[in-house]
């Protein structure tokens, strides 16, 4: 009947019903073989619905029977065998036995209805020596199916088994499982994938240089400078002997970097040019050739050979258009530079905004984030923190959005600079702990040594001598591990000295700034690393009375256009204190007016307070009472308080303590006031007029301003404006405004 009727589903079903609550019919051959001609008429129809119900027993029968009978039964019968694991190893030796898998589709038939991991596996170990093209390409579709951590252990599996296909495809899978955490910021992990992946040998040789590149470039980024320099050099090897000129240059531009970080600056030079001289004439304004230009002004620029940058950005400047925008980019940092270079910092900043704009336009993460962050060191240099926040803050946002973990000590490092500046120390450490913690993660040992540094020097200001020693015993573990890090090795000596000056240590602090002879090198090192090592620098010489020094590095940094007014007020406030000690007393005080108006205008409190510190001890007995010491002695106070410079505060009132000047005279207690007389107050701080006052409370013009005169007296203030500024943060936390009668 079914094969008269073709096979109509309706009838299938109803057998299929009928067979299945009879199910020892399955173990008989002519039922089975009927069947078998049906669906041959009919092959679409849903089988494996229905003998999903069988048991194992009647499902195993049923694969024998279908051998001989049916070419690729395994389309829908290994569907239901899934959890059933004797029957799926039944399956795939019958599979192998009756040389199926010499079929072309076979493999991608299996993979295509085997839903368990084990089966492929199983199938793969059944798989001949012989089928070299069947194992290639199942083995790669085994491994990209795999979690990344049952990767590695079918790797190590395959490794050692002998296997000559499972070489290149166990590295190539392991290198594009390490890629996606690299990506994700994972680089330990990234890190271990890699360097499992270069342990086996049978790899083309473009493949096994890119490997060893990755290896190579997490080893520098660890601070593991030797080791990582030796990996690029086999990395370079194997790129010279497969004739990758593209590989070459990109390599030979990282070991250019590796040599600037160890300050061989003229042989970082030398080795950009034979990478640029090693691409080919058709690779001019490729990704590699624009790079390797985009270095060359970079190291002109760090080596002070500015007539030949100028000669370079000329040469490029007519073709300027031609070039992509990321090399415009490129070019316009380095206008930034030159910007810098002559002081015009305004110029500078506002160059850099336009080239941000334009790597938003391209959205060009990479240099967005690097221009947010140049321009808020930039900010940090010319002490316009308020734009340094705001550039973090939308640095930061872009960074979290995306994932970018291993972008985020850098930024936060930076970000704590700036709050550390407007005097937010709080937050500040919150940032840079939150970097260090970030920094940890991501195994980036340079920015734990920076951002350790960064908090001991907090700690230290706030007075917390015991965590800033441990926060600088931790930097000095790391640094002991990766020695030949000099930027490393910066953070850390002028975190020493920084700390140490604060300790009233300056023979010391300069020890640790000579260390690797920083003062000849200050001016090469990014914008932060450069103004805190210069400050460091000028206290240590100035509270050696070391003239001559001084002179010297402000010079320096002069010339190395990191001069702005900034620096300049910096430079101010030691000379005044220089000049102090030879008792050129006039000369200092204008020296000390001159920094106490820059960071007034910048409206820097710390380094303003440290201004008017030095201005305090400048001043005599005979000015104790002089309304403008008063002033800005209340001012010193308040900033180091407000900053939580404990440290700086106690100096302080140590200097007004030899002025005869103490809290009682500083901040003397409010005088008490008649009820009329606050009356007035709180109208005079309303913005009232004598006559509005005088209406309101039904008394005479006269008798308000007797008010105000005795109050004027009785508070030493010089008007009814300094009258309202002190009232009227009273009244307005009292929420009273009604009138008092």
């Amino acid at each position: 009947m079914l094969t008269q009727t073709g096979g109509h589903p309706l009838l299938l079903h109803t057998l299929l019903e009928w067979l299945i609550e009879r199910e020892s019919l399955f173990f008989d051959g002519y039922v089975w073989h009927l069947l078998v001609r049906a669906l041959t008429v009919w092959p679409t129809f849903p089988l494996s619905l229905e003998l999903c119900r069988l048991s194992a027993d009647a499902l195993s029968c049923l694969w024998w029977l279908a051998l001989d009978e049916w070419p690729t039964p395994h389309r829908w019968l290994l569907l239901c065998m899934d959890d059933d694991v004797d029957s799926i190893e039944c399956a795939v030796r019958a599979v192998y036995e009756r040389g199926w898998l010499a079929q072309q589709d076979t493999t991608e038939d299996v993979l295509y209805v085997w839903q368990s991991p084990w089966a492929r596996h199983a199938l793969y170990e059944q798989m001949s020596p012989l089928q070299k093209r069947q194992k290639h390409v199942f083995f790669a579709r085994l491994l990209e199916e795999r979690a990344p951590e049952e990767t590695i252990r079918l790797a190590t599996h395959y490794h050692g088994s002998g296997h000559w296909i499972a070489h290149e495809s166990v590295a190539k899978t392991l290198q594009r499982a390490g890629d996606q955490l690299s990506q994700r910021g994972e680089l330990k992990r990234a890190f271990s994938y890699y360097k499992l992946a270069s342990t086996f040998p049978q790899q083309a040789p473009k493949q096994r240089a890119l490997l060893l590149e990755q290896i190579a470039e997490l080893h520098l980024l660890f601070g593991e400078q030797e080791v990582g320099m030796k990996a690029l050099h086999s990395s370079l090897q194997l790129y010279e002997s497969c004739d990758d000129a593209v590989g070459q240059a990109r390599l030979l531009r990282r070991l250019a970097h590796c040599q600037w970080s160890a300050l061989a600056f003229q042989q970082a030079l030398e080795t950009n040019r034979v990478g640029l001289s090693r691409l080919p004439r058709s690779a001019r304004h490729s990704r590699e050739w624009e790079d390797l230009i985009a270095d060359q002004m970079v190291f002109l620029d760090r080596i002070d050979d500015i007539s030949s940058l100028r000669q370079l950005l000329q040469s490029l400047h007519h073709e300027y258009d031609e070039h992509s925008e990321t090399f415009q980019i490129v070019y316009g940092v380095h206008e930034v530079g030159i910007f810098v270079r002559k002081g015009d910092f305004d110029n500078a900043l506002a160059r850099c905004d336009t080239l941000l704009t334009l790597a938003k336009q391209i959205d060009h993460l990479e240099y967005i984030i690097r221009l947010q962050n140049f321009a808020v060191l930039l900010s940090f240099a010319v002490g316009t923190h308020e734009e340094g926040e705001r550039f973090f803050r939308e640095n930061i946002a872009r960074i979290r959005t995306l994932g970018r973990l291993s972008d985020e000590p850098a930024v936060l490092g930076v970000g704590g600079v700036i709050a550390f500046q407007a005097g937010d120390w709080e937050r500040a450490l919150q940032r840079t702990k939150q970097g260090l913690q970030l920094a940890v993660q991501t195994g980036s040992l340079r920015y734990q040594v920076r951002l350790c540094a960064l908090c001991a020097m907090i700690y230290a200001l706030q007075g917390d001598d015991a965590q800033a020693r441990d926060y600088l015993d931790r930097a000095s573990s790391i640094l002991g591990v990766c020695t030949d890090d000099v930027h490393m090795a910066a953070s850390y000596w002028i975190g020493e000295a920084s700390c140490a000056l604060i300790w009233q240590r300056p023979q010391k602090a300069l020890d640790a700034l000579r260390f690797f002879r920083l003062e000849d090198q200050l001016p090469q090192f990014d914008i932060t690393l450069s103004t805190l090592g210069m400050q460091c620098w000028l206290q240590s010489h100035e509270q050696l009375g070391e003239d001559e020094p001084i002179r010297a590095m402000l010079a320096a940094f002069e010339c190395a256009g990191l001069y702005s007014d900034y620096h300049r007020a910096w430079g101010a406030m030691i000379e005044a204190q220089c000049l102090h000690k030879t008792g050129a007393l006039t000369c200092a005080r204008q020296r000390i007016e001159s920094a106490i108006d820059t960071f007034t205008t910048l409206s820097i409190p710390f380094d303003l307070g440290r201004a008017l510190l030095v201005w305090l001890s400048l001043a005599s007995v005979e000015q104790a009472s002089s309304p403008l010491l008063l002033e800005r002695s209340r001012l010193c106070v308040r900033l180091f308080e407000s900053c939580g410079a404990s440290v700086h505060q106690k100096r302080a009132w140590a200097y007004l303590s030899d002025l005869g000047l103490d809290e009682t005279i500083l901040f003397p207690p409010a005088p008490t006031l008649s009820k009329r007389e606050l009356a007035v107050a709180k109208l005079v701080a309303q913005g009232h007029k004598n006559e509005e006052i005088a209406e309101a409370l039904f008394i005479s013009v006269h008798t308000v301003r007797s008010h105000l005169k005795r109050m004027y007296r009785r508070f030493g203030l010089r008007s009814r404006v300094a009258l309202a500024k002190l009232y009227r943060d009273e009244f307005e936390s009292s929420g009273d405004h009604g009138r008092t009668s």
